[in-house]
């Protein structure tokens, strides 16, 4: 069967600071939404989904129009329940699905095939991205734990991990690649107790690792092509930070 991707534009984006919707900031000539829709607009990718809310839908359908399917989150439980919301939908559509923050425009066409391939390849539950700062502050993203062998356990929110794991600098991005019924099985059986009181996502990674299930993790080439943006802050720092790669990549 084939792969499916689900976008979650769903939060309200409040640190924006502005009525425009997160997603819809534009980023060069397009928006946050289309630079990561063009992405996995690949060959492998059969349909696209985005979850959104009942306040953005019709500003973000009327940039996509039908290049997507909306589904909506009623209210905003997190990333989990984001996904949860989708499960209907998309449970029996294809046997992998791609799953998305679409706050994080730099994805790459290339990086969605090398994630997808690399999932298929090693019969994987689960697939993902992480990114490593050698230096300079942390994101706060979820914290990799790994065992003493340097296999995956489990992920940590940055709002729930100790001053010990908060040191830790290989992060999740939040870009997974989930064999779609293990991932809405693991789903059935995550929980919102933690400090945010929301159901993660990133709590699967550690069920399907307790079920057995093979997890794969694949460094990011550089932090830049995978980094989220929460500000308009950001949005002007992490193009910067683009620009200046893509100049000395030439």
């Amino acid at each position: 069967m084939n792969t499916a991707a689900l976008i979650l534009a769903g939060g309200k984006g409040t640190r924006m600071k502005s009525d425009i919707p997160k997603a819809l900031f534009k980023v060069r000539n397009d928006t946050i939404i289309e630079h990561i829709v063009n992405a996995v607009s690949v060959k492998a990718v059969s349909s696209i989904a985005v979850i959104v809310s009942p306040s953005n839908i019709d500003p973000i359908r009327s940039v996509l129009k039908s290049k997507a399917v909306y589904i909506i989150q009623p209210e905003p439980k997190g990333t989990g329940h984001a996904v949860m919301c989708a499960e209907s939908t998309l449970k029996d559509r294809s046997e992998h699905l791609l799953v998305f923050v679409g706050d994080a425009p730099f994805i790459t066409q290339k990086m969605v095939v090398q994630l997808t391939e690399k999932h298929i390849e090693c019969g994987s539950s689960c697939t993902f991205y992480t990114s490593y700062y050698g230096t300079g502050n942390i994101p706060p993203y979820g914290r990799i734990i790994r065992d003493s062998s340097g296999r995956v356990m489990k992920v940590v929110e940055e709002k729930d991990a100790s001053e010990e794991q908060k040191k830790i600098r290989e992060v999740l991005t939040s870009h997974y690649c989930f064999n779609t019924e293990k991932l809405f099985g693991a789903l059935k059986m995550i929980s919102n107790n933690n400090t945010q009181k929301e159901y993660y996502l990133t709590d699967v990674i550690g069920i399907l690792i307790s079920q057995g299930e093979r997890v794969e993790a694949i460094l990011a080439e550089d932090p830049v092509f995978l980094a989220g943006i929460n500000t308009q802050e950001e949005l002007e720092l992490r193009t910067k930070e683009m620009n200046e790669y893509l100049r000395l990549h030439k």
